[in-house]
Formats: C-alpha cells, sequence, structure tokens
C-alpha cells in the first residue's frame, strides 16, 4: 500500500522510501526500461548495464555512464552495494506517479470545493 507524505513529496512503499522528482525524459525512460527488459529486478554491474546501453541504444560510454547515473539518482536504479544495481519494479514506480498524480489533483479539486 503507498501513502504520501506531502511535507517533500516522499512517497512511501512499504519497504523503501522513494522521492519523486521528475518524469524521465524519453531517453532516460527507454534506457530504464532497456536494463529493465534485459536484468529484471536482478541485481547488475554497473559495467554490464552501460554496456547494454552502448550496444542496444547506441550510446557513447560518457553518455551511458551519465544515463545510469541519472537512473539511479532518479530511485528507478537501486544500489545493491558499492557496484551492483538493481531495477525497480516497472508498476512500482508507475503507482508512485500516479499516487503523486491523484494527490496534487484532488488537492487543486479541494482548493476549489472551499
Amino acid at each position: 500500500m503507498l501513502k504520501l507524505v506531502r511535507s517533500d513529496l516522499v512517497m512511501t512503499n512499504q519497504a523503501s522510501e522513494i522521492k519523486i522528482s521528475r518524469w524521465p525524459k524519453k531517453r532516460e525512460f527507454l534506457a530504464y526500461y532497456l536494463l529493465y527488459k534485459e536484468f529484471h529486478v536482478n541485481p547488475f554491474n554497473i559495467n554490464e548495464g552501460v554496456e547494454v546501453l552502448m550496444k542496444k541504444l547506441c550510446m557513447n560510454r560518457k553518455t551511458a555512464v551519465n544515463v545510469v547515473k541519472r537512473l539511479k539518482r532518479m530511485n528507478y536504479l537501486v544500489s545493491v552495494d558499492t557496484l551492483t544495481l538493481r531495477c525497480r519494479d516497472l508498476l512500482g514506480i508507475l503507482d508512485s506517479y500516479l499516487s503523486l498524480y491523484m494527490y496534487t489533483r484532488l488537492k487543486k479539486c479541494s482548493y476549489k470545493k472551499s
């Protein structure tokens, strides 16, 4: 069950806290989706993820590394240890955005009715 705490827009999901910053850009989301399809929720080495992005999305190494860092910062990728990452579940991410969107819509709606 998702619970929204308004103070700084932190989504809490029973096991972890997810900070929602913004919707990803097309390249970021497609890179995440590719990594999710390739590894699902299994842990993978950072270099393996970079190699997948370089081969399948024709990115150079620097761009692929920056996209992986950005996805990690946006909490699409979670650190297992220093060099190992894991993709967050796609449905969990979409549920987080849906909850945030519903919260902001309901807040706007309640202001109009008051």
